[in-house]
């Protein structure tokens, strides 16, 4: 027809181009950054856990947002240290730096892997934009405080780190290398998982120097855990407060829930949680509270959609598992609340319709064997508690010096939490406030035994001060969530 436009495609970009450029930007930047600020083994272990969480999307939609981050972690921390058990027990001794480098690396390969072969089935499916917005900003804000801390003085990047049990924590991490990895013996001494990434990381640097070098280089490691640290917490902390709204969708995520969640992911850094862990020189509480938060983030997402949860709830009962590897009383909070999601995932399945096709059979068969999964490593815990049982309560009645947090502050976020439950409508959103409220009794039943320990039932030992801060700081984010829900 005369006039008519023709219906050729143009050849200008689209306009939707500089936001789809804009990621891989950020990411660049940010890669950059944490090799300057963590070096090359820092920057490694930081990428794998972003590509393992991107790759979590892509395979399994579901866990887009929050859940993805927390599996992120969940599978670097996994990883690694599995495969410096495998190590250890294929080659007992001292490896090089191109061996821990190829273990960090691992991860990364395997994420990239994913996300190259999964590519063309995710084409236009993109996920919304503050799925990487909020963990970019709590990424750049951690690196940016460490590198201005680096620039203060010699020595500045580590000597904040090496207050307290510093040096403890290097001598674990310096027999864990000379073990070739992760041993039995180890984890019979010490709940090492954290202890095992600070040691790859010192293995991935250069130990050829000096003696002296040597020793700056795994401080410097130790320093590099604990900021890999802070950026996981931060980023779950926030996590946390978005699973906690109404519904996961872009369009309910508010600009004020998003401003709400990035505040709540600054208690990473506050006095409560970082400056505890650092006077005391508490890595592996400080450690094992990134993986206690991925477990809260994952049962949010399961309670929030049991039917769609069998993903998250794997990664939450390995959660369980690794943080009893790393700082064995706060794995009550990730076994309490897996118990609560294999009893809502149990309740779901028997009054589900009988399955007809071969996926709703498949979906049934992935669950049962999940739960039963989920048991037998409760059930392996609660063995190993009880086989350690006598010489767990000579540790834990120890006298110590601990900075512990106000007595009440346990109370007071349970009640919150307890507030939330009754006032929330039913559903999805009060199946969600349940995780705090079961975190919070478990913990606070696990509190008072500590204190019943000594006999007089109100001695604040190192152990219940220990427990109370680290119980307390993984519900950090339940007054934020009542917030975000508020502004919505």
């Amino acid at each position: 027809m005369p006039g008519a436009r023709p219906a050729t495609r143009s050849n200008e970009p689209s306009r939707r181009t500089p936001h789809r450029l804009l990621p891989p930007f950020v990411g660049t930047v940010l890669a950059g950054a944490a090799l300057v600020v963590l070096g090359v083994p820092g920057a490694l272990a930081l990428g794998s856990a972003g590509l393992l969480a991107a790759a979590t999307a892509r395979v399994a939609p579901g866990m887009r947002g929050a859940a993805s981050w927390a599996a992120g972690v969940v599978l670097e921390v996994g990883l690694v240290v599995g495969m410096s058990a495998a190590l250890a027990l294929v080659s007992p001794r001292l490896h090089g730096q191109a061996v821990h480098l190829a273990l960090l690396a691992s991860p990364a390969l395997l994420a990239t892997t994913v996300i190259l072969l999964t590519r063309r089935s995710e084409r236009g499916t993109g996920g919304h934009p503050w799925q990487w917005q909020i963990p970019a900003l709590v990424t750049a804000a951690v690196l940016a405080v460490a590198g201005a801390v680096a620039t203060r003085g010699p020595l500045h990047d580590i000597a904040w780190a090496m207050s307290g049990d510093a040096r403890n924590h290097v001598a674990i991490m310096r027999g864990l290398l000379h073990d070739g990895g992760l041993t039995l013996d180890a984890v019979r001494a010490y709940p090492a998982a954290v202890n095992t990434i600070g040691a790859v990381l010192a293995g991935a640097g250069d130990r050829s120097g000096s003696a002296g070098q040597v020793i700056l280089n795994d401080a410097g490691a130790m320093a590099t855990t604990y900021l890999l640290a802070a950026i996981a917490i931060g980023v779950l902390l926030a996590g946390a407060v978005i699973e906690c709204s109404s519904s996961v969708d872009a369009a309910r995520i508010t600009w004020p829930t998003r401003v709400t969640a990035l505040v709540a992911a600054s208690g990473a850094g506050s006095p409560l949680v970082l400056g505890t862990a650092i006077t005391d020189g508490f890595l592996s509480g400080y450690g094992a509270l990134a993986l206690a938060l991925s477990a809260v983030v994952l049962a949010l997402r399961v309670c929030g959609d049991v039917r769609h949860g069998l993903v998250p709830f794997v990664l939450l009962v390995a959660a369980t598992g690794l943080t009893f590897a790393s700082w064995t009383i706060l794995a009550v909070v990730p076994a309490a609340l897996t118990v609560l999601t294999t009893v809502l995932a149990v309740a779901t399945l028997r009054t589900r319709r009988p399955a007809v096709t071969r996926a709703d059979r498949a979906s049934a068969l992935g669950w049962w064997l999940a739960i039963a999964g989920g048991v037998a490593l409760l059930g392996g815990i609660a063995l190993t508690v009880s086989y350690a049982w006598d010489r767990l309560v000579a540790v834990f009645v120890n006298p110590g010096a601990s900075r512990a947090p106000h007595a009440m502050l346990l109370v007071v976020l349970g009640l919150m939490a307890l507030g939330s439950l009754f006032g929330a409508p039913r559903g999805a959103a009060r199946r969600r406030t349940l995780v705090p409220v079961v975190a919070a009794a478990a913990g606070g039943a696990v509190l008072i035994w500590l204190l019943r320990l000594p006999g007089d039932g109100v001695t604040w030992s190192y152990y219940a001060q220990k427990t109370h801060w680290l119980v307390s700081a993984s519900l950090l984010w339940v007054p934020f969530a009542a917030v975000a829900q508020w502004v919505t």
